[in-house]
């Protein structure tokens, strides 16, 4: 995806603005091309106190009426259009200080602008990407956290979108705590979890997404692994009803003989039926750990939990999940 086709964003004239200032300029009239019509603010003004005005002109006979138009007492025009230079005659151009061309958003400026940054980590995030995972920024309205030292690191940027995109509540929105597996686990059930799951992962390009989730397994440490690859796989539906299911899986000392045979294949099903084959004992354990815990200190109604309870039964007990009944006085 070129950096032509991301929309004009007020961050966009913002940067635009500036980057005039820094060359001594102090008016100007800029036309930018965009895919998508300008939904902004028709007026505005800057940071400093300048008069910013924006309108949108799809044609050339409308661009020509509208740079007939423009108000002298306001130092900053811009004109959003899809148009392109070929569109542009020679006495339009004449009509667009200081550039006399159409300008297109940068990508990487519109990240750097968007996240309060001057640089970006090699390997954050590919030129390619930056313009969907913009979008969908934009799409949620989100509060971006400003990178720290100015230095969008892959880090921040997987902390930014998880928050904005999945609402765990425990990132926050200055991202400053990361969340325990047991918030995850709780926040799996809220009514709005597999929609903003299922919408961020349609919206984010897949190294995006990967990226993203493999900073949420880093964070919640490496025996929380086979709840991320659940997450992964899944995504957020029956993550809390699996964990608890889990415990039945989770070797007793205590337990009779007769139990050993029927976990071990309740063990094969869970893998096969989770899509997680390479879930460790350490793993499930660690999930089942969190998922009581999610239980005791959740928030959510009663009646969801205690419908997220009797499915993790159903779970342990059906012939056609684990067929493990004789397991759940270990639960």
């Amino acid at each position: 995806m070129s950096a032509a086709q991301l929309p004009v964003r007020q961050r966009d004239i913002d940067e635009q603005i500036e980057s005039l200032i820094r060359k001594n300029y102090r008016e100007a009239i800029v036309l930018m091309q965009s895919p998508t019509e300008w939904d902004g603010p028709a007026n505005y003004s800057t940071a400093d106190g300048a008069s910013v005005s924006v309108s949108q002109a799809n044609t050339p006979l409308a661009l020509r009426w509208a740079l007939t138009r423009l108000d002298t007492s306001v130092p900053w025009h811009f004109v959003v259009t899809p148009l392109g230079d070929a569109d542009l005659v020679s006495d339009m151009r004449d009509r667009l200080p200081p550039y006399r061309a159409v300008q297109m958003v940068n990508a990487t400026r519109s990240l750097f602008v968007a996240f309060s940054a001057t640089t970006v980590l090699p390997g954050t995030i590919s030129q390619a990407d930056i313009p969907d995972t913009l979008a969908f920024l934009d799409s949620l309205g989100a509060r971006i956290v400003p990178a720290p030292t100015g230095v969008i690191t892959p880090d921040h940027l997987a902390a930014q979108l998880l928050a904005a995109g999945t609402g765990l509540p425990t990132l926050g929105a200055d991202g400053a705590r990361s969340p325990s597996l047991a918030e995850v686990l709780e926040w799996s059930v809220s009514p709005k979890a597999a929609e903003r799951w299922q919408k961020m992962v349609s919206a984010l390009p897949t190294d995006v997404q990967v990226a993203a989730l493999d900073w949420l397994g880093r964070t919640l440490g490496p025996r929380a692994g086979a709840a991320v690859r659940y997450l992964r796989a899944n995504g957020p539906s029956d993550m809390l009803a699996w964990g608890l299911a889990a415990e039945v899986l989770v070797v007793d000392p205590a337990a009779r003989a007769e139990d050993t045979p029927v976990r071990q294949e309740a063990t094969a099903i869970f893998r096969s039926q989770t899509r997680i084959d390479t879930s460790t004992a350490k793993e499930r354990e660690a999930w089942a750990t969190a998922a009581v815990a999610a239980v005791e200190q959740a928030t959510a109604d009663s009646h969801l939990l205690d419908t997220v309870i009797r499915r993790a039964e159903q779970l342990v007990t059906s012939t056609t999940a684990l067929g493990a009944g004789q397991l759940l006085h270990l639960s």
